[in-house]
């Protein structure tokens, strides 16, 4: 276990005691995968209290996890996040926007990822979703991206319509296990799927997956480090050879 890991197990742990000892809500910074994985287990295990987690959209990736409930604390938990739409200060030469290149413009400001969380790009556009402690700092400074000079502006949620998007495809498996599922939505062997949880990049809603052989269930969300992101959404019936045929959604 990393120190890295260790240390935030123990913040976890304390942000819960603290929430519930003083019945007020306590709040984490943004979660990776792998945070949340840890905060999985700690819930699991009854070390935590279940936390909600919040990352601006409905399919966030990067989120915080907030510790506490309204019948505690005695009221309404609002998120403390504030969304940065990026827009160029002349559309007509502004560049297409990466997730890089605004999470490049973003950190160069001295700002942690820890403090922000999921960017979505739309051509020349882009929306960055951050803890409002930092937003006026990045909003007020990022003044380019890339080759771009840009404008910022602090909104208070998500424009409609803005967030992860998702691609169906269908696809044929032997099986509902989740390294039969990876090989045929990547196009790689099962060996080279199974190496995939050797390697502890697969997780299934936040949670890391070490197990090859378990099934996932509709509605699941499956990301793979290195390859993306989708959600199970269930089979599509058989072939007549009787192979499984599923269908996922691909984010975008």
């Amino acid at each position: 276990m990393s120190d890295g890991e260790l240390l935030l197990k123990k913040r976890l742990v304390e942000l819960s005691d603290r929430s519930a000892a003083r019945g007020v809500y306590e709040s984490t910074e943004f979660l990776s995968l792998a945070d949340r994985s840890v905060l999985h287990a700690l819930e699991r295990s009854g070390a935590v209290s279940p936390a909600a987690l919040f990352g601006g959209t409905e399919r966030a990736e990067r989120v915080i996890a907030v510790f506490g409930n309204e019948a505690d604390c005695g009221y309404a938990y609002e998120p403390e996040l504030r969304v940065i739409s990026i827009a160029p200060l002349s559309e007509k030469f502004g560049e297409e926007l990466s997730h890089r290149d605004v999470l490049g413009a973003v950190m160069s400001l001295g700002v942690r990822r820890e403090l922000t969380g999921d960017i979505y790009t739309r051509g020349k556009h882009a929306f960055l979703v951050a803890l409002d402690t930092v937003a006026p700092y990045i909003a007020a400074n990022l003044v380019s991206v890339k080759h771009t000079d840009v404008r910022c502006e602090l909104l208070e949620k998500m424009p409609e319509g803005i967030g992860a998007q998702i691609r169906e495809e269908c696809f044929i498996s032997a099986s509902e296990r989740l390294d039969c599922i990876l090989s045929a939505v990547y196009n790689v062997s099962r060996s080279a799927a199974k190496e995939l949880f050797d390697k502890e990049r697969v997780f299934v809603n936040g949670s890391l997956r070490a197990g090859a052989s378990a099934a996932v269930g509709a509605g699941d969300v499956v990301s793979v480090r290195g390859k993306g992101k989708f959600v199970f959404l269930g089979p599509r019936g058989e072939t007549r050879k009787g192979r499984l045929k599923f269908a996922v959604g691909i984010y975008e």
